[in-house]
């Protein structure tokens, strides 16, 4: 579990811009990352839709088919990951840079936190990877970083090295994520829980 220190820096990042209207996020690199998500999948958007929650704040919730289930989360469960910003249907719209732009269809690759009865994604954007195909059965998964400043712990920026995913095996991506796990005592799976 997330120690309630990261979580909140990572909600900090939420809510405080920078002056080039981008949102700070801490950017794990992998292991880490890892080692705080509560879920981590991959999955097929079935659904999009704004709504108020109990705050007043409009967020975004995506329904998600879980197609792999690596830690946290069942195989072909329906997840909901949600994020701030959005559209209601009544115009009324927030925006947060930084945020995951999901439509129907869209093929993600998440490392998410539970809060309730949603995920959320760790890091905004950060957390939710695009996986994509090559046309000929072949998928990848990419990391998009617009509208994020990425800071290690102490503020600094985050060599490029830690945070980039640029066009990687989504199998590749599996097994270091598996591996991860293993370190961890973890077994990789349906519930994600040590055994």
């Amino acid at each position: 579990m997330m120690s309630r220190r990261v979580a909140a820096l990572l909600c900090f990042g939420w809510l405080v811009p920078s002056a080039a209207h981008a949102t700070i996020v801490i950017a794990m690199p992998e292991a880490e990352l890892v080692r705080a998500a509560d879920a981590i999948f991959v999955g097929t958007v079935l659904e999009v839709a704004a709504h108020l929650d109990e705050g007043g704040r409009i967020m975004t919730q995506a329904h998600i088919q879980v197609t792999r289930a690596v830690r946290g989360v069942k195989r072909n469960a329906v997840v909901t990951l949600e994020y701030p910003g959005g559209r209601l249907a009544n115009g009324l719209a927030a925006f947060v840079d930084g945020t995951p732009k999901l439509a129907v269809g869209d093929r993600v690759f998440g490392f998410a936190e539970r809060h309730a009865a949603t995920l959320r994604p760790l890091g905004l954007r950060y957390g939710v990877l695009r996986v994509h195909g090559d046309g000929r059965g072949d998928e990848f998964v990419t990391r998009d970083t617009d509208g994020l400043v990425l800071v290690d712990r102490t503020g600094k920026p985050q060599s490029e090295g830690i945070t980039q995913v640029r066009g990687v095996a989504l199998e590749v991506l599996v097994k270091r994520v598996e591996s991860h796990l293993r370190a961890l005592g973890v077994v990789p799976g349906d519930d994600g829980v040590a055994r």
